[in-house]
């Protein structure tokens, strides 16, 4: 497992959590154990159930009476036990919103492949901008994936004491020029995601059993990216096993995913058994990442996902948020997640992200910036 120190801890609330400060790694108590004082069971490991079909959750349950909570949490904390992915319906966003954005997708990908080179994400240490086809390699062993991305994120003050310091998400993002507009249609899609992640994290707590706010203070600051995706038709001369995305797991907290109606993503059931996550009009689609899985233990499944398109001529887009802890928030069990076991070693939020974009990234030729 990763750890890292960084100097500075972005934690100021009066939760308990554990940070990281200059030179050691230590629990910070706070007066107030809401968190801890919440937990009324011990969740035990319990052997997952082959699903053959993605859950469908309202989150709309979220605000409404204690009941209903509890039948949110209860679907939540099955599928997140079975299969690590379900639907989500009843989100709060509207179609627009996902209209503007997917029109957006396009325009950008569509410019020429020199002017999205003069944004290249290998460009940037805060992990902005485009990616070509062939330049990540998700399943390793495999040839390079077929898609093409366009990474941005909310962009901390200039004054953040983590901005610039080669850290993914602590920097600037990257636009096209001439497109003066993007930044602005775009910032809007991600801030409705992190308003959406905070409610989805809320519902995640109370399946937990859990205090609803319990993540906040890990969400105070949180590394956040908005990833475009466009997979080509499955090419006739592709490599063998050369798909639109390898199998993978996501790293770190959720991912919520807008997809559009051409289909493609497949998920590994507990049986091995792959099984195809299509589109349903109005939902999004929520799964489990790895650190969210070291948080409870792996009781909650950080599952094997894949995209592979058909050979039909139709490009398929898909948007990805991923909503990620503070850089510096160290990953270990939650309360109702602890047990006489021996848990494993805790990891810096910061340092397992960083390491996952290492080992998948495939070396392009792409003159950086100096400074």
């Amino acid at each position: 497992m990763i750890a890292l120190i960084v100097p500075w801890s972005l934690m100021t609330s009066t939760h308990a959590v554990t940070r990281v400060e200059p030179g050691i790694v230590h629990s910070c108590t706070a007066a107030s154990a809401r968190g801890l004082a919440s937990v009324k069971t011990m969740i035990p490991y319990t052997p997952p159930q082959s699903v053959s079909a993605l859950p469908i959750v309202d989150l709309s349950l979220l605000d409404e009476s204690r009941d209903a909570r509890l039948t949110l949490a209860a679907q939540i904390r099955d599928a997140c036990r079975n299969i690590g992915f379900f639907y989500v319906r009843n989100h709060g966003v509207p179609r627009a919103v996902f209209d503007t954005q997917y029109a957006l997708a396009r325009e950008l990908f569509d410019l020429p492949l020199d002017v999205k080179m003069e944004i290249a994400q290998s460009r940037s240490a805060a992990k902005r901008g485009y990616e070509p086809a062939a330049t990540q390699r998700l399943d390793d062993g495999s040839p390079p994936d077929l898609k093409e991305s366009f990474r941005y994120g909310p962009e901390p003050a200039r004054d953040h004491p983590l901005y610039g310091r080669g850290l993914p998400t602590y920097g600037p993002n990257q636009w096209p020029r001439g497109k003066p507009e993007m930044a602005t249609s775009m910032g809007r899609y991600a801030d409705a995601m992190v308003s959406l992640g905070l409610r989805v994290m809320r519902a995640i707590a109370l399946s937990l059993e859990l205090r609803d706010d319990f993540f906040e203070p890990y969400y105070a600051d949180p590394m956040t990216t908005v990833r475009l995706l466009k997979y080509p038709p499955h090419p006739d001369h592709a490599l063998m096993n050369q798909i639109g995305a390898g199998a993978h797991t996501d790293w770190g907290g959720i991912t919520i995913l807008a997809q559009d109606e051409v289909g493609g993503l497949e998920v590994r059931n507990v049986d091995g058994v792959w099984i195809q996550a299509p589109p349903l009009p109005d939902t999004l689609i929520v799964n489990i990442g790895d650190l969210l899985a070291m948080w409870t233990g792996n009781r909650y499944r950080s599952t094997l996902h894949r995209v592979k398109t058909s050979a039909a001529r139709t490009d398929r887009y898909s948007i990805a948020f991923f909503f990620d802890p503070r850089y510096d928030a160290i990953i270990e069990r939650v309360p109702s997640c602890r047990g006489e076991d021996v848990a494993p070693d805790a990891c810096t939020a910061g340092a397992y992200i960083a390491e996952r974009h290492r080992a998948t990234a495939v070396e392009v030729e792409v003159e950086k910036e100096k400074g």
